[in-house]
């Protein structure tokens, strides 16, 4: 990729007393995770419950393993998050914390899913736990942006910044028909050879699943299309919005990647009913890296 500018430190990017602190609490939380008691719950819940069937509980337990999963996903993310922090690394705290962000977007997506089938996913008395992590998560990555992604960066990079940034949201909503490809998709999941092998109520739950695929890319995709709105009219004005632009792409890259967690459950070793991606949170997280390479304080 080719350097547009050096990046220098300036008074708009230094973090107000106290966030420091935030960030740390917040880091050292991020980096523990500790939800191994509420997954191990979900699947007790699953396995216990009088209110579905058999079949239903198979499927069930095969999402609750794609949970988990984004759990561990997450944990090893904050891990990295730490040392990028410890090693004073912009890009490497930004990255992790967009990617803990997609990461518990996708396990609320998931436990949501699960609790559909009237299962409990956490006890009473945790009953916050997977949304204060994910709010936890939320603050942590405003905190990063406001403190290392720079609003002012030259006229000159700003346009070739954009240009780049409006190229790779360009290819996303260049995808194709989505209703078109999704009804594909239903041919291809209907017509799979290994439908016939399992039961009616996985089928439910796997069918179920395919539409949120569909749901939350078209919610992505109409989100990415406002983002790229906001970016050209930013692009023609002399104003500087990095900070917000960031945000609005580290959200659309979290809508984008939840599609991800349920094509895992149907693509699964379980299951193996696979298609062809759409490559939304792809092109999303690369215009995030033409950020990271052009707007972060070094």
């Amino acid at each position: 990729m080719e350097v547009i500018e050096k990046v220098e430190n300036t008074p708009q990017t230094q973090t107000p007393q106290g966030e420091g602190d935030k960030l740390i609490e917040y880091i050292k939380e991020l980096e523990e995770l500790k939800l191994d008691y509420d997954t191990k719950y979900i699947t007790d819940n699953i396995q216990y419950s009088y209110k579905i069937s058999d079949s239903v509980k198979k499927a069930l337990l095969e999402v609750y393993n794609v949970l988990t999963n984004y759990v561990n996903n997450a944990k090893t993310r904050g891990k990295m998050l730490r040392e990028a922090y410890t090693n004073k690394s912009p890009r490497g705290m930004l990255t992790n914390a967009i990617e803990i962000y997609a990461d518990l977007k996708a396990i609320n997506a998931l436990r949501k899913f699960i609790n559909s089938y009237n299962i409990q996913t956490e006890p009473d008395f945790m009953a916050t736990t997977f949304i204060d992590f994910s709010e936890k998560a939320k603050e942590t990555l405003i905190i990063v942006i406001n403190r290392y992604v720079k609003n002012d960066v030259s006229e000159q990079s700003k346009k070739k910044l954009f240009d780049k940034i409006i190229s790779e949201l360009n290819e996303v909503t260049h995808t194709g028909s989505l209703k078109k490809g999704f009804n594909k998709y239903k041919e291809e999941f209907e017509e799979n050879e290994d439908i016939e092998k399992i039961t009616v109520g996985e089928y439910k739950v796997l069918q179920k699943a395919l539409q949120l695929i569909r749901y939350y890319y078209t919610h992505g995709l109409r989100f990415v299309k406002n983002i790229r709105a906001m970016v050209n009219i930013t692009n023609k004005t002399n104003k500087n919005n990095m900070k917000k632009i960031t945000w609005k792409l580290a959200e659309a890259y979290a809508i984008t990647s939840i599609p991800d967690a349920f094509y895992d459950v149907l693509c699964s070793n379980k299951y193996g009913i696979c298609f062809n991606r759409y490559g939304i949170a792809l092109h999303v997280m690369t215009a995030i890296e033409w950020i990271e390479d052009y707007a972060l304080v070094r």
